[in-house]
């Protein structure tokens, strides 16, 4: 019996390991993609990997060519698992993570396939949330920038429409006129003419 529990105690304590270091990776990622090259690199020295495939469409991974290579190796004792990539709850891909000849027990290497899809999927989503949210910054700066384009052009074709007598229509096909000829943007050349209504007026005053 002490025999026993002396030969599986180092498989226990490198599952414990495994899934640390792979806690590790994911949690201080820098990018998805990082975090699945640091994984395979991880599982390839420590576990006898040979594949690692992460699907996020709907086809079956097991149809790929990788994993029917996979499968081809010769004189090899092979263990494949197909977990999700889960997200607070959600499955958002799979993974598909294959040993040979590993130094795990199909139970220990079955739990690394599984706590690799959660921890992924976990990442993938936290990628995905930073990436809407860049999305959706971007998009209020330019709404922001197209609303102060528009001021600034009613500005302007205020400012025209009081001083030289000109509709609002004029004034802007003015100022549409002048882009053209001076390739500036309308909204560039609307500045430059409050600015120097400004400037006139505090010399007036």
């Amino acid at each position: 019996m002490s025999e026993l529990l002396a030969l599986t105690r180092p498989v226990s304590t490198l599952e414990v390991s495994i899934l640390h270091e792979i806690s590790h990776i994911a949690n201080n990622a820098p990018a998805f993609t990082w975090a699945v090259e640091k994984t395979q690199s991880l599982l390839r020295r420590e576990a006898e990997l040979r594949l690692l495939l992460v699907e996020l469409d709907s086809g079956s991974p097991l149809a790929r060519q990788e994993v029917q290579d996979f499968l081809a190796l010769p004189n090899q004792a092979k263990l494949l698992y197909t977990s999700p990539l889960v997200d607070k709850g959600q499955e958002i891909g799979r993974v598909v993570v294959g040993f040979a000849d590993p130094a795990l027990a199909p139970e220990a290497a079955h739990r690394i396939a599984e706590f690799v899809g959660q921890q992924l999927g976990s990442l993938l989503g936290r990628a995905r949330l930073r990436s809407r949210r860049t999305a959706l910054v971007q998009e209020l700066e330019r709404l922001r920038d197209r609303l102060d384009q528009r001021k600034i052009l009613s500005r302007a074709e205020g400012l025209l429409s009081s001083r030289h007598g000109l509709t609002s229509q004029q004034a802007r096909s003015w100022l549409e006129s002048q882009s053209l000829a001076s390739g500036k943007p309308a909204s560039v050349l609307a500045e430059q003419l409050v600015l120097l209504h400004t400037r006139a007026v505090r010399l007036s005053a």
